[in-house]
């Protein structure tokens, strides 16, 4: 492995995104480890964050400046500075635990800035959406949050912007949610009358933004026939809680008639 350039890819790099480095040594049996752990998270960041694997043998002046004195060490720099570390190698949910609570997101903050400033102006949230997407193209947070926006209106759309989250992301259970409502908004008529009105029926008052009449004719269609088209009444009022939250009214009222219907 080559030599590190500390000041480049490290503290430089640290001013534009926080930078995770790696104090490790070959002959650390633990290191390894927890090493291809760091290098397996990292490629799932969506380049939140960088790794730099940093062997102390071979930059002892770095391992006397930053007082390692075990390893695995592993440490996160921001703006150029040591924020958070921790010895030993732990497991991957410890790890990831750790990373969740310690790592400073400034794109993060930014789009939470956004939803506070927008609040109950769902155009001008989505507009500012995507002009924050078009600069941070990577930060999936937002494209989920812009499909969730665009799914009542632009289901294509929607489902074009979360289409590269898989399972294991942070956002996933969100990015199906977003598929199913966009299944139920790209629904089309397949000769079962009965459910398939009522199922239309949900689709338009979603389209005109009417949430309650949505949920309440989703709740009809599951007394009808909970399992028509793989599931979609059942699959489509899950994914409607999910994006809505457990503490949304909607949420509150209809989630125990859902609830009742399917049992």
């Amino acid at each position: 492995m080559p030599s590190v350039d500390f000041q480049k890819t490290v503290l430089e790099e640290s001013r534009r995104r926080p930078v995770v480095v790696d104090f490790w040594a070959p002959w650390c049996g633990p290191c390894q480890s927890l090493s291809t752990l760091l290098e397996d998270l990292s490629k799932t960041s969506d380049g939140h964050w960088s790794l730099v694997s940093l062997n102390i043998d071979e930059h002892p002046d770095i391992v006397e400046q930053y007082t390692v004195r075990g390893i695995p060490d592993v440490r996160i720099f921001h703006r150029a500075s040591s924020i958070a570390g921790f010895t030993g190698a732990l497991s991957k949910e410890k790890v990831m635990t750790w990373l969740e609570n310690n790592l400073p997101d400034d794109n993060l903050q930014h789009l939470q800035e956004l939803q506070r400033t927008y609040t109950n102006q769902p155009q001008a949230f989505s507009t500012a959406l995507e002009g924050f997407i078009d600069q941070h193209q990577d930060f999936k947070t937002a494209k989920v949050l812009l499909a969730m926006e665009k799914v009542w209106s632009s289901p294509q759309q929607a489902v074009e912007l979360i289409g590269t989250i898989q399972e294991g992301h942070k956002e996933f259970e969100k990015a199906e949610a977003v598929r199913e409502l966009s299944r139920l908004m790209l629904l089309e008529e397949d000769g079962q009358p009965s459910v398939y009105q009522v199922l239309m029926e949900a689709k338009s008052a979603f389209a005109d933004n009417n949430i309650k009449s949505g949920a309440q004719k989703l709740i009809e269609a599951i007394s009808i026939d909970k399992n028509y088209n793989q599931a979609l009444p059942k699959k489509a009022a899950l994914a409607l809680f999910q994006i809505l939250g457990k503490q949304h009214p909607v949420s509150l009222k209809y989630r125990p008639l859902f609830d009742m219907a399917i049992y």
